[in-house]
């Protein structure tokens, strides 16, 4: 998220202990109806379905963490699997690790937080058992509206991502889901690469390609100036940050343009930029990182 990104170069293996047999059962059964048939229809299993609200601009959906409900939002480029405050951390009873993690935020402020296993974790109604994470620390002069944490790329990462704002789902397919992607979103596709542990993709713009990043954390998307040869006056801040429409943007042969974008120099962050809520709000958007091929209808 734009408020939170992480360094996510290293402890990658560390992220999501092993999910419940229950989950496996799921995700294997489904994996053995993709593999091998591309080219031949098959029947789409069902999605784990996730209710999500739009709350201050971000998604935020139910996670049980040991039977104890918390309001937590979806975070394309958090680095873990499920991130918490200190007061969450309070309410449910993780089990702390020694090490600790350490992290850079948007604002590039280095700080270290405290890892956790997050114990009988649920989403959607189905068990992902114990979850590695890491305490949700944020810079105060770029905070989230909910400071309670989030489920984060470690845990999405596993899957066919499908962001479908305008019915207020998040539904979840096993990665590798051909045809479950073709029907959610459409057979246009584009490419989808990991740097740093962040989604991105490259985008047609005005300006030449530019590489965007996916963040549901971020409530606006945002460009770098300098991507669109301007430069702010010195003492400009997210609040007071000046738009920039690109007339021409476009994804896997797909035209999504015109589109607004905040011009924000940000630290932390390599890509050219971020693409947020208001890219998502009034489109479908399907991710499966993990095969490296997105979507939009």
């Amino acid at each position: 998220m734009l408020f939170f990104c992480p360094s996510m170069s290293r402890n990658a293996d560390r992220l999501v202990k092993p999910m419940q047999p229950n989950f496996l059962t799921l995700v294997a059964a489904a994996s053995v109806v993709f593999s091998g048939c591309s080219t031949v229809p098959t029947t789409v299993p069902p999605p784990i379905q996730v209710p999500i609200e739009l709350r201050s601009g971000m998604p935020t959906a139910t996670v049980s963490i040991a039977g104890e409900p918390l309001r937590l939002f979806v975070d394309l480029a958090g680095y873990n699997a499920v991130a918490l405050t200190e007061a969450e951390l309070q309410r449910v009873p993780v089990r702390f690790l020694t090490e600790p993690i350490r992290s850079t935020n948007a604002a590039g402020e280095i700080y270290e937080s405290r890892r956790f296993v997050a114990p009988d974790v649920w989403l959607g109604g189905v068990a992902l058992g114990d979850l590695e994470g890491s305490e949700f620390i944020f810079p105060t002069t770029a905070a989230p509206p909910d400071r309670n944490g989030y489920i984060g790329f470690g845990l999405l990462s596993r899957f066919l991502i499908v962001l479908d704002y305008r019915s207020g789902f998040l539904r979840l397919y096993p990665t590798g889901s051909a045809d479950a992607l073709l029907r959610e979103c459409g057979p246009k596709t584009f490419a989808i690469d990991i740097v740093d542990g962040v989604p991105q993709s490259i985008a047609e713009t005005d300006h030449g390609r530019v590489v965007f990043s996916w963040d549901t954390g971020s409530r606006r998307s945002v460009i770098r100036p300098s991507i669109v040869g301007t430069v702010l006056q010195r003492g400009s801040d997210r609040d007071g940050a000046p738009s920039h429409r690109i007339e021409k943007f476009v994804l896997g042969g797909r035209e999504l343009g015109p589109q607004t974008f905040l011009l924000i120099d940000y630290r932390g962050i390599t890509v050219d930029g971020v693409l947020g809520t208001d890219f998502f709000a009034s489109r479908t958007v399907c991710l499966d990182a993990a095969r490296g091929v997105g979507a939009i209808r």
